[in-house]
Protein backbone atom coordinates (compact mmCIF):
# COMPACT_ATOMS: atom_id res chain seq x y z
CA UNK A 1 0.00 0.00 0.00
CA UNK A 2 0.93 3.37 -0.46
CA UNK A 3 1.19 3.69 3.93
CA UNK A 4 3.25 0.99 3.67
CA UNK A 5 5.86 2.07 0.64
CA UNK A 6 5.88 5.66 2.91
CA UNK A 7 6.85 4.32 5.93
CA UNK A 8 9.78 2.06 4.51
CA UNK A 9 10.73 5.20 2.51
CA UNK A 10 10.84 7.16 5.65
CA UNK A 11 12.76 4.76 7.93
CA UNK A 12 15.94 4.53 5.37
CA UNK A 13 18.63 6.96 6.39
CA UNK A 14 18.69 10.06 4.92
CA UNK A 15 22.02 9.16 3.20
CA UNK A 16 21.67 5.77 1.70
CA UNK A 17 18.29 7.62 0.62
CA UNK A 18 20.06 10.03 -1.15
CA UNK A 19 22.48 7.48 -2.28
CA UNK A 20 19.64 5.16 -4.05
CA UNK A 21 17.94 8.25 -5.39
CA UNK A 22 21.31 9.23 -7.50
CA UNK A 23 21.75 5.63 -8.62
CA UNK A 24 17.89 5.75 -10.02
CA UNK A 25 18.49 8.80 -11.65
CA UNK A 26 21.99 7.60 -13.15
CA UNK A 27 20.02 4.51 -14.57
CA UNK A 28 16.59 6.33 -16.04
CA UNK A 29 19.06 8.78 -17.85
CA UNK A 30 20.82 6.19 -19.32
CA UNK A 31 17.58 5.02 -20.79
CA UNK A 32 15.24 6.41 -23.65
CA UNK A 33 12.80 8.30 -22.93
CA UNK A 34 13.67 7.71 -19.11
CA UNK A 35 14.92 11.82 -18.87
CA UNK A 36 11.22 12.44 -16.37
CA UNK A 37 11.79 9.64 -13.65
CA UNK A 38 15.58 11.02 -14.03
CA UNK A 39 14.80 14.02 -13.18
CA UNK A 40 12.37 13.20 -9.74
CA UNK A 41 15.62 10.80 -8.29
CA UNK A 42 18.07 13.76 -9.16
CA UNK A 43 15.40 16.43 -7.51
CA UNK A 44 14.79 13.83 -4.04
CA UNK A 45 18.64 13.13 -4.11
CA UNK A 46 18.86 17.19 -4.01
CA UNK A 47 20.19 18.43 -7.59
CA UNK A 48 17.62 20.49 -8.45
CA UNK A 49 19.64 21.82 -11.77
CA UNK A 50 20.13 18.54 -12.81
CA UNK A 51 17.07 17.79 -12.38
CA UNK A 52 15.27 20.90 -14.17
CA UNK A 53 17.72 20.56 -17.31
CA UNK A 54 16.63 16.84 -18.29
CA UNK A 55 13.07 18.36 -18.35
CA UNK A 56 12.79 21.97 -19.21
CA UNK A 57 14.31 22.11 -22.36
CA UNK A 58 12.18 19.74 -24.96
CA UNK A 59 8.65 19.39 -22.96
CA UNK A 60 6.71 19.14 -26.14
CA UNK A 61 8.77 16.13 -27.01
CA UNK A 62 8.00 14.33 -23.35
CA UNK A 63 4.91 15.19 -23.52
CA UNK A 64 3.91 13.81 -26.74
CA UNK A 65 6.06 10.50 -25.17
CA UNK A 66 3.18 10.07 -22.85
CA UNK A 67 5.57 11.57 -19.61
CA UNK A 68 2.75 14.33 -18.64
CA UNK A 69 2.01 12.88 -15.04
CA UNK A 70 5.26 12.51 -14.26
CA UNK A 71 6.38 15.99 -15.32
CA UNK A 72 3.73 17.13 -13.84
CA UNK A 73 4.85 15.77 -10.41
CA UNK A 74 8.81 16.90 -10.84
CA UNK A 75 7.64 20.61 -12.23
CA UNK A 76 5.55 20.91 -9.24
CA UNK A 77 8.86 20.14 -7.15
CA UNK A 78 11.03 23.14 -8.21
CA UNK A 79 11.34 25.99 -6.42
CA UNK A 80 12.39 29.02 -7.35
CA UNK A 81 15.80 29.62 -4.97
CA UNK A 82 16.70 26.38 -6.03
CA UNK A 83 17.01 27.67 -9.68
CA UNK A 84 18.71 30.75 -11.89
CA UNK A 85 16.18 32.67 -13.99
CA UNK A 86 16.82 30.98 -17.01
CA UNK A 87 16.49 27.73 -15.94
CA UNK A 88 13.17 29.30 -13.06
CA UNK A 89 11.77 30.60 -16.51
CA UNK A 90 11.54 27.10 -18.22
CA UNK A 91 10.41 25.25 -15.74
CA UNK A 92 7.35 27.39 -15.56
CA UNK A 93 6.83 27.25 -19.19
CA UNK A 94 6.87 23.57 -18.91
CA UNK A 95 4.77 24.02 -16.46
CA UNK A 96 2.07 26.03 -18.61
CA UNK A 97 2.62 23.45 -21.34
CA UNK A 98 1.84 20.64 -18.83
CA UNK A 99 -1.14 22.30 -17.56
CA UNK A 100 -2.30 23.46 -20.90
CA UNK A 101 -1.91 19.54 -22.12
CA UNK A 102 -4.49 19.04 -18.83
CA UNK A 103 -7.19 21.75 -19.72
CA UNK A 104 -6.25 23.34 -16.57
CA UNK A 105 -6.94 26.88 -17.85
CA UNK A 106 -5.95 29.40 -15.26
CA UNK A 107 -2.93 27.68 -13.70
CA UNK A 108 -1.54 27.71 -17.52
CA UNK A 109 -1.81 31.36 -18.49
CA UNK A 110 -0.50 31.95 -14.88
CA UNK A 111 2.98 29.64 -15.44
CA UNK A 112 2.80 31.18 -19.21
CA UNK A 113 3.05 35.10 -18.17
CA UNK A 114 5.42 34.30 -15.29
CA UNK A 115 7.61 32.27 -17.72
CA UNK A 116 7.40 34.95 -20.35
CA UNK A 117 8.11 38.19 -17.72
CA UNK A 118 10.74 36.08 -16.51
CA UNK A 119 12.59 34.57 -19.80
CA UNK A 120 12.27 38.32 -21.42
CA UNK A 121 14.39 39.44 -18.47
CA UNK A 122 17.14 37.64 -19.58
CA UNK A 123 20.13 39.24 -21.85
CA UNK A 124 19.72 39.09 -25.42
CA UNK A 125 20.65 35.91 -27.31
CA UNK A 126 19.57 33.44 -29.73
CA UNK A 127 18.14 31.11 -26.54
CA UNK A 128 16.35 34.06 -25.18
CA UNK A 129 14.43 34.73 -28.96
CA UNK A 130 14.20 30.83 -28.83
CA UNK A 131 12.68 30.23 -25.59
CA UNK A 132 10.12 33.63 -26.22
CA UNK A 133 9.11 31.89 -29.55
CA UNK A 134 8.26 28.68 -27.61
CA UNK A 135 6.38 30.57 -24.72
CA UNK A 136 4.27 32.26 -27.15
CA UNK A 137 3.32 29.32 -29.11
CA UNK A 138 2.39 27.99 -26.00
CA UNK A 139 -0.04 30.49 -24.65
CA UNK A 140 -1.53 30.60 -27.98
CA UNK A 141 -2.50 26.92 -27.98
CA UNK A 142 -4.02 27.59 -24.99
CA UNK A 143 -5.94 30.31 -25.95
CA UNK A 144 -6.60 28.90 -28.84
CA UNK A 145 -9.86 27.42 -26.67
CA UNK A 146 -10.99 30.30 -25.81
CA UNK A 147 -10.25 32.87 -28.33
CA UNK A 148 -9.13 31.98 -32.21
CA UNK A 149 -8.16 35.75 -32.57
CA UNK A 150 -5.92 36.19 -29.41
CA UNK A 151 -4.23 33.05 -30.08
CA UNK A 152 -3.50 34.72 -33.67
CA UNK A 153 -1.50 37.07 -31.77
CA UNK A 154 0.62 35.25 -29.97
CA UNK A 155 1.76 32.89 -33.07
CA UNK A 156 2.61 36.39 -34.81
CA UNK A 157 4.78 37.31 -31.67
CA UNK A 158 6.41 34.18 -31.60
CA UNK A 159 7.32 34.38 -35.34
CA UNK A 160 8.69 38.07 -34.46
CA UNK A 161 10.59 37.06 -31.44
CA UNK A 162 12.00 33.59 -33.65
CA UNK A 163 15.70 33.87 -34.69
CA UNK A 164 15.42 30.86 -37.31
CA UNK A 165 12.99 31.86 -39.53
CA UNK A 166 13.59 28.04 -41.39
CA UNK A 167 13.36 26.09 -38.62
CA UNK A 168 10.62 23.93 -37.70
CA UNK A 169 8.80 25.87 -35.15
CA UNK A 170 8.54 28.75 -37.62
CA UNK A 171 6.70 26.11 -39.77
CA UNK A 172 4.19 25.20 -36.87
CA UNK A 173 3.32 28.68 -36.09
CA UNK A 174 2.80 29.47 -39.98
CA UNK A 175 0.56 26.73 -40.28
CA UNK A 176 -1.21 27.04 -36.84
CA UNK A 177 -1.87 30.60 -38.20
CA UNK A 178 -3.35 29.01 -41.49
CA UNK A 179 -5.59 26.89 -38.99
CA UNK A 180 -6.91 29.92 -37.66
CA UNK A 181 -7.35 31.99 -40.46
CA UNK A 182 -8.68 29.05 -42.31
CA UNK A 183 -11.74 28.62 -39.50
CA UNK A 184 -12.16 32.79 -40.08
CA UNK A 185 -13.01 32.61 -43.40
CA UNK A 186 -9.85 33.97 -44.62
CA UNK A 187 -9.47 31.78 -47.29
CA UNK A 188 -6.20 33.37 -49.23
CA UNK A 189 -3.94 34.45 -46.28
CA UNK A 190 -4.72 30.90 -44.80
CA UNK A 191 -3.23 29.39 -47.78
CA UNK A 192 -0.64 31.87 -48.02
CA UNK A 193 0.44 31.38 -44.40
CA UNK A 194 -0.06 27.20 -44.92
CA UNK A 195 2.00 27.22 -47.99
CA UNK A 196 4.92 29.19 -45.65
CA UNK A 197 4.78 26.26 -43.36
CA UNK A 198 5.04 23.73 -46.24
CA UNK A 199 7.83 25.32 -47.45
CA UNK A 200 9.92 25.33 -44.68
CA UNK A 201 9.41 21.90 -43.81
CA UNK A 202 10.19 20.03 -47.20
CA UNK A 203 10.19 16.45 -46.62
CA UNK A 204 10.44 16.85 -42.83
CA UNK A 205 8.82 16.70 -39.70
CA UNK A 206 5.15 15.35 -41.23
CA UNK A 207 2.70 15.75 -38.83
CA UNK A 208 3.12 19.44 -39.25
CA UNK A 209 3.40 19.15 -42.48
CA UNK A 210 -0.28 16.74 -42.87
CA UNK A 211 -1.71 19.54 -40.71
CA UNK A 212 -0.66 22.21 -43.37
CA UNK A 213 -1.86 20.21 -46.30
CA UNK A 214 -4.76 20.10 -44.41
CA UNK A 215 -5.22 23.38 -44.58
CA UNK A 216 -4.13 24.79 -47.58
CA UNK A 217 -6.48 21.99 -48.90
Amino acid sequence: SELLREFFYQSIAPKKRTALHCKAAAYYESQEGGMPLAAFHYQNAGEPVHAARLVVFDTDALLNRGHVFVLQKVLAMFREKELDEELWGLANLAKGQVETFLRDSQPAKESLQLALNLLDGLPDSVDKWNYLTRACQAMGELLERETSTAAMEWYRRGLEYLPDEKSSRAAALHIKLGNILNQLVKFNQAIEQAQAGLNILAKRDSQIRVSGLITKG
